[in-house]
C-alpha cells in the first residue's frame, strides 16, 4: 500500500512539471554540421562572426577575425554549409590579410553592419580603424569604396580619441532614416555618438548629441541612469521613439526615449536585464544578463531581442504586453530553462552570440556565434492563414492558423481584437465551427509556440476578415441535355449545373436568389480557380438584364466554389450616404471577388448614375463612358475595368468584374462627366463622402497633381496603406495602390481601375522584386501587400 502511494504521488508530482522543448536551429552557414565549429577562411567557413544583416535576396556576415564580409544569396532558399557568392574586404574567399595602411576600401575587425535597403546608405562600425564608414548602397555590394568616414577626418588615419568628432573602437551603428540621425555606440569611450545629417555630410563631421556622457570630452564608464560601460550593439522601436542600447559591462539594456529630442547625457527611460539602474550583477535569475553584445527591436511581433552572450541564450520580451524596469523575458532561446547558461555547439545550444537579424518576410531569425564559428537561423512561428475568408450560413468551416513545421513546443492562439463570428471558436491552432449569424467580421490574432519552460515564441499579430453568407440551397437542373430547351425560367433559390456540353445561347428568366454553378467547369490550382464558358449566357431579372459572351473566363480565388449569382436585388437601407439609391443588384458573388477577360453587359432601365460597392462598403461611381455598346469596344477595357452608356431610356453597363452594382441620384456634385464624352485616361473613380463634395472635385486629377482633402482623398505618393491587398481586392486603396505603381513605372497609366487583377498583381510582384521585399516567387508574399510592402509604400509615401 505505501509503495501504491508513493508511486501515486510519483505520478501527480510528475503531472504538475512543466514540459521542456529544445528549440532547434533550421540551418548552419560556416559548418558542415551543427556538432562542428572549426574555424577557417573559405567560402562555407567563419572565424569569429560577429555581426550580420539580412536582406530578402540574402545574408551579410560580418566574418571579424578574417576581416572581411560575406554574401550569401538565398534567392532560391537557404541551405545549411552553402558557399558565400561575395566577398567583401579581402581579394578572394580564401585570404585573410589585416589592414596594414587604412584607406575608403578596406576595414579592420569590422563590427555592426547596417543595412536599410537599396534606397539608403549602408554604415560599418571598423573596430580597428576607430571610425563608422558609409557607402552608398551600390558601391558597397559590388565591393566599392566608402563614400564618407565619421570619426576620423579622413580615410587613411585611424587613432582613437575622445572628442566630438572622434571614436575608439566602435562597434554598434544604427541609421533611423525618419529623423537622419547616425548612433554609433563609441564602445571604448563608453558612449552614444548622435550624429545629425540632415543638413549634409562632411568627412570627420561633429557630432550632435552625446548619451552615456555629460560632454563630449567626458569617457568615464559608470553605472546609474544616464551613464554607460563599454556600450555594443544598437536597436530603434521607431514607433515609440525608444533606442535600444547593449551597455556590455553593466550586464544590462538601456532604452532612451528619443522621440521628443535628445540631450547630453540625456537620462534612460527603462533598463533591462537588472532590477534597477544602479544594479550590474550578473547572478542567474531569469531577468539578469551577462555581457549582453546586441539588441534586435522586431516592429512585426513588438519584440525585443537581446543576445545575452555570456549566458548563451537569446532573450525575448514581449513589449506588447507592457514596458516597465527589470521586467521579466517572455521567451530563452538557446537554453531550455531560463535558469540554465550552458555553452553548446548543437542544433539547440549557443555559444557566444553575437549577432541578430530578422528576415520579416520569411519570419527566420538569424544568429551568429563568436565560439561557435557559424552562423545558425530559426524558422519562427507564423499565422499562416489567409487575410480575407468566407464560410456559409450553418455550415461547417475550419481554417488552419499555424503551419505545424513551425511548432516545436504546443500551438497557441488568442483573440487580441474584434470578435468572432457566432459558432466559430478559437483553439490553439485554427478557427473552426458553424457560423450561426451572416456579416462581415475582422479580428486580430496572435499565434505562438509554446516550449514549456522556455516561454512562448509569439507570432506577429494578423487581421483575419471572415465573410458570412448564406450558399444558395436549389435543386440543381443540368444545362445541356436534349431534354431541355434553350430558355429557363427559374424559381426563386434553384440554380444551375451548367456544363460543358452546353455549347448554344442560353436565355435565363431569374428569379431572385437564382445562380448558376459552374464547379463542373471549374479548374483549380493552390491559388486560383477558373472557369471557361463554352456559350454565351444571357439572365434577364425586371429592368436587369446580364448577357456573358461565349468563351469567356471567369476567375476568383482557389477556394471559389463555382457559383455565380445570377442578378439579385440587394436592400438599400444597409447603405448609409447622402446619396439617393434607387437599386443595388448583386451579380457573382456575395463572397468571392470574381473577375473575367471579357466583359460583361449588364443592362439597367434606368436614367441615375451607375456605381458599385467595395470591400469597405463605399459607393465607387463608374466614370468611364465606353467609346461603343460593343462587345470589341469593351473588352478593350483594362483588367477589372468597367465603363457606361446611355442606351435608350437605360444604361448599359460593361465590366471586367462583378459586384453589387448600383444606381444613385442627388443634390451633390459626383465625379460623373457633364458631358458624355470619353474622359481622358487619369480620371479615376472615387468613394463618395458621406458630406456633400465642392464643385471643384468633379475635375479629375492626375496622381502628381492631386491635393488630400476630406473630398478629395490623398493620390498614390502621400496616401497612407492600411490593409492587405491581394487579387481580387478592389475599392480606394486598390486605386491609390495603382497610382503609386504607374509612378513607379510598373503599371500603364489607364488601369488605376481600383480592382486588384492579374496586371496590378504583376506589377506588384516587380515592386516587390525591384525594392528587395520578396527573394523570389516561391515567397507566400509574393503579388500581395503584406506588412512589409506596406510598410515601405508609406515610407516611400512620407518622403515624397
Amino acid at each position: 500500500m505505501r509503495f501504491l502511494k508513493f508511486f501515486f504521488l510519483i505520478i501527480c508530482i510528475g503531472g504538475l512539471i512543466e514540459k521542456t522543448y529544445a528549440y532547434n536551429a533550421a540551418g548552419v552557414l560556416g559548418q558542415p554540421d551543427f556538432t562542428s565549429n572549426t574555424p577557417g577562411t573559405a567560402p562555407n567557413k567563419l572565424y569569429w562572426p560577429q555581426w550580420l544583416a539580412s536582406e530578402n535576396d540574402g545574408l551579410w556576415v560580418v566574418d571579424s577575425q578574417n576581416s572581411r564580409i560575406l554574401f550569401f544569396n538565398a534567392s532560391n532558399g537557404i541551405t545549411s554549409n552553402q558557399d558565400a557568392v561575395t566577398v567583401i574586404g579581402q581579394p578572394n574567399m580564401f585570404t585573410s590579410s589585416s589592414v596594414v595602411e587604412f584607406n575608403g576600401s578596406n576595414f579592420g575587425y569590422p563590427q555592426q553592419l547596417f543595412m536599410d535597403g537599396p534606397d539608403n546608405p549602408v554604415f560599418l562600425a571598423d573596430w580597428s580603424g576607430s571610425r563608422v564608414l558609409m557607402y552608398q548602397y551600390a558601391d558597397f555590394i559590388n565591393g566599392r569604396s566608402a563614400i564618407h568616414v565619421f570619426g576620423q577626418p579622413n580615410f587613411t588615419t585611424a587613432t582613437g580619441d575622445t572628442a566630438q568628432n572622434k571614436l575608439k573602437n566602435p562597434r554598434g551603428v544604427l541609421y533611423d532614416r525618419d529623423t537622419q540621425r547616425l548612433y554609433v555606440a563609441d564602445t571604448l569611450n563608453s558612449r552614444i555618438l548622435v550624429f545629425d545629417l540632415s543638413s549634409g555630410i562632411t568627412d570627420g563631421m561633429n557630432a550632435a548629441y552625446v548619451l552615456g556622457q555629460m560632454n563630449f570630452s567626458s569617457n568615464t564608464p559608470g553605472l546609474s541612469q544616464n551613464k554607460l560601460r563599454t556600450v555594443s550593439g544598437l536597436s530603434l522601436d521607431s514607433s515609440r521613439g525608444l533606442l535600444f542600447v547593449a551597455d556590455l559591462n553593466n550586464h544590462r539594456v538601456l532604452a532612451f526615449d528619443v522621440s521628443s529630442g535628445i540631450s547630453n547625457g540625456m537620462n534612460a527611460e527603462y533598463v533591462f536585464g537588472q532590477p534597477d539602474f544602479t544594479t550590474s550583477s550578473i547572478s542567474q535569475p531569469l531577468n539578469r544578463m551577462r555581457e549582453p553584445r546586441n539588441v534586435k527591436y522586431m516592429p512585426s511581433h513588438d519584440v525585443l531581442l537581446v543576445a545575452d552572450s555570456l549566458n548563451n541564450r537569446l532573450l525575448g520580451y514581449n513589449l506588447f504586453s507592457g514596458i516597465t524596469s527589470g521586467m521579466s523575458p517572455s521567451f530563452v532561446i538557446g537554453q531550455t530553462t531560463f535558469s540554465s547558461n550552458t555553452a553548446a555547439t548543437s542544433q539547440s545550444g549557443l555559444n557566444a552570440p553575437r549577432g541578430l537579424a530578422f528576415d520579416e518576410a520569411n519570419n527566420r531569425l538569424f544568429v551568429t556565434e563568436m565560439n561557435n564559428h557559424r552562423v545558425v537561423w530559426f524558422d519562427l512561428p507564423y499565422i499562416s492563414a489567409p487575410s480575407m475568408n468566407a464560410a456559409y450560413l450553418d455550415e461547417p468551416f475550419s481554417l488552419p492558423l499555424l503551419p505545424p513545421s513551425r511548432i516545436q513546443g504546443a500551438p497557441t492562439s488568442s483573440l487580441l481584437s474584434g470578435s468572432l463570428p457566432s459558432g466559430i471558436t478559437l483553439s490553439s491552432s485554427s478557427l473552426s465551427g458553424s457560423p450561426t449569424q451572416l456579416g462581415d467580421y475582422t479580428f486580430t490574432l496572435r499565434g505562438g509556440d509554446d516550449l514549456g519552460s522556455a516561454g512562448v515564441i509569439p507570432t506577429a499579430p494578423k487581421a483575419i476578415s471572415l465573410k458570412v453568407a448564406k450558399r444558395p440551397t436549389s435543386s440543381s437542373v443540368p444545362i445541356g441535355l436534349t431534354t431541355l430547351t434553350q430558355s429557363l425560367t427559374l424559381s426563386p433559390s434553384h440554380d444551375v449545373i451548367f456544363t460543358a456540353s452546353n455549347t448554344l445561347p442560353l436565355q435565363i428568366v431569374v428569379a431572385p436568389g437564382s445562380s448558376l454553378n459552374f464547379s463542373i467547369l471549374a479548374t483549380s490550382t493552390p491559388t486560383s480557380t477558373r472557369v471557361n464558358l463554352p456559350a454565351p449566357i444571357s439572365a434577364s431579372f425586371l429592368n436587369v438584364s446580364l448577357t456573358l459572351p461565349s468563351s469567356t473566363t471567369l476567375f476568383a480565388s482557389s477556394s471559389w466554389d463555382g457559383i455565380f449569382t445570377l442578378p439579385t436585388p440587394v436592400s438599400t437601407s444597409s447603405i448609409s450616404t447622402s446619396s439617393v439609391i434607387s437599386q443595388i443588384i448583386e451579380i457573382g458573388s456575395p463572397i468571392f471577388h470574381l473577375s473575367s477577360n471579357k466583359a460583361a453587359r449588364i443592362f439597367f432601365e434606368t436614367s441615375d448614375r451607375p456605381g458599385y460597392l467595395d470591400e469597405a462598403g463605399n459607393i465607387v461611381p463608374i466614370l468611364t463612358l465606353c467609346a461603343a455598346d460593343t462587345q470589341a469596344a469593351a473588352d478593350a477595357l483594362p483588367e477589372g475595368g468597367d465603363c457606361f452608356i446611355p442606351v435608350g431610356s437605360g444604361l448599359a453597363i460593361w465590366t471586367k468584374h462583378f459586384s453589387k452594382f448600383l444606381f444613385y441620384s442627388s443634390g451633390q456634385t459626383v465625379m460623373v462627366p457633364a458631358a458624355l464624352t470619353p474622359p481622358v485616361s487619369t480620371t479615376q473613380p472615387q468613394p463618395l463622402s458621406s458630406q456633400p463634395s465642392s464643385p471643384a472635385s468633379t475635375t479629375a486629377a492626375t496622381p502628381t497633381s492631386a491635393s488630400s482633402s476630406p473630398n478629395n482623398p490623398p493620390q498614390g505618393a502621400s496616401y497612407r496603406f492600411t490593409k492587405p491587398l491581394s487579387l481580387g481586392s478592389r475599392g480606394e486603396e486598390v486605386r491609390q495602390l495603382q497610382l503609386r505603381l504607374i509612378q513607379e513605372g510598373l503599371l500603364a497609366s489607364n488601369l488605376a481601375t481600383g480592382y486588384f487583377g492579374k496586371l496590378t498583381r504583376a506589377a506588384v510582384q516587380k515592386y516587390q522584386l525591384n525594392y528587395k521585399i520578396v527573394k523570389d516567387a516561391t515567397d507566400p508574399g509574393f503579388g500581395r501587400v503584406g506588412p512589409k510592402t506596406r510598410g515601405l509604400l508609406n515610407e516611400q509615401g512620407r518622403g515624397r
